[in-house]
């Protein structure tokens, strides 16, 4: 039967215009949040969300007639109930972003300096790299003609020697903790690549540890090598001095200004690389990174750190530096050559921070527009 018309002289109504829309469903009104890159990181570590739902979504997922209802298990309802909420301003992580956060806060996301890395990024790396290639190639030669002596001839077995226990200990632990085995690679991580602050200190004193008691093996597999060498002296200068076997001292002819700066150059360097090794944006060697860490540090060693003895590792010097203290070499040990012992545990630290910055600086592996 049709409706009964308008009286007459009245105004026809007609329908709204919700009327003729179909009822939205409030479970698909979402209030969408743009964190930027660190979403994920943002979400794993208790930051703030990606999408906050409607309020009414919770209501009509819930009820009966939902089909999700159907699905749902307490577990669903844990995770639910712990999903991390945006949290006020201050509680947002500092870090934005594949590279540094300082980078983007001094220099600003849509500076000129962020225009000219990536305008002029293919210039910028192939200075970066010629650079260390040619400082690299020079110092082998430069540190070889200078001391052209069998001395150099044993540090270069040394330095290979070194390149294959790097590779053997990032093969072990680099499934696990990340392999950084060296607590300037962890100060680098945490202030350029959001490594958590919380577990640098556990990272360092796992690092030292781990050197500290590879020294006391060492000292008591080769014991009675020691002993007959050394006639049982506990020397750490002289001419049966067996101190330098465990740390490292700097050859005689250089200062300690020098030898720092050899130190942090060294390992600014190490930290490039590791940066360009780990940068999934770079087209980093998929199962190569042992290696092309191991054969750095032995570059390294042959043709920078000859002349600072070549730490590059904080962890590698003070702890078998602290077994010497307890095995009875004294505390000469730091004092010796005007108090060294800081500068391979300080000179590293320092080059590695700068060496982050230098490479989030020049290098920008992202191949996305910046307007």
């Amino acid at each position: 039967m049709p409706p009964n018309p308008p009286p007459l002289g009245a105004e026809p109504s007609y329908p709204s215009k919700s009327e003729h829309q179909p009822p939205r469903n409030p479970s698909s009104e979402a209030l969408e949040v743009d964190l930027g890159p660190g979403a994920l990181y943002n979400w794993q570590h208790g930051g703030p969300s990606v999408t906050a739902p409607h309020p009414a979504a919770h209501a009509a997922r819930d009820s009966p007639s939902s089909p999700e209802s159907e699905m749902d298990s307490p577990a669903r309802r844990r995770r639910r109930r712990h999903r991390p909420r945006a949290g006020p301003r201050w509680r947002r992580p500092f870090f934005t972003g594949n590279s540094s956060f300082s980078i983007s806060l001094a220099l600003g996301d849509q500076g000129p300096w962020r225009r000219i890395r990536y305008y002029y990024r293919e210039y910028l790396a192939e200075l970066l790299g010629t650079y260390v290639m040619v400082l690299l190639g020079l110092g082998v030669i430069f540190t070889s003609a200078l001391n052209a002596d069998a001395k150099y001839q044993a540090w270069v077995l040394i330095s290979l020697a070194w390149a294959f226990a790097i590779m053997t200990g990032l093969f072990i632990s680099q499934g696990v903790s990340g392999g950084h085995l060296n607590p300037a690679v962890t100060l680098a991580f945490a202030v350029w690549r959001k490594f958590p602050w919380r577990k640098v200190p556990g990272y360092w004193f796992a690092q030292l540890l781990g050197a500290f008691t590879a020294a006391g093996t060492l000292h008591l597999l080769f014991l009675q090598s020691l002993n007959a060498y050394s006639g049982s002296r506990r020397d750490v200068t002289g001419p049966y001095a067996t101190a330098g076997l465990f740390v490292t001292f700097p050859i005689d002819v250089i200062n300690i200004g020098t030898a720092f700066l050899s130190e942090s150059l060294s390992t600014a360097i190490l930290v490039i690389v590791v940066f360009g090794v780990t940068d999934r944006h770079n087209v980093p060697p998929v199962g190569w990174g042992p290696l092309a860490l191991g054969l750095t540090v032995a570059g390294l060693l042959m043709s920078l750190a000859f002349q600072a003895g070549g730490a590059l590792n904080p962890a590698r010097d003070l702890g078998p530096r602290l077994y010497l203290l307890a095995a009875g070499y004294g505390v000469e040990t730091f004092q010796a050559h005007s108090h060294y012992f800081y500068v391979p545990v300080v000179a590293p630290c320092v080059g590695a921070v700068i060496g982050g910055f230098v490479y989030d600086l020049l290098i920008i592996s992202s191949l996305r527009k910046v307007i």
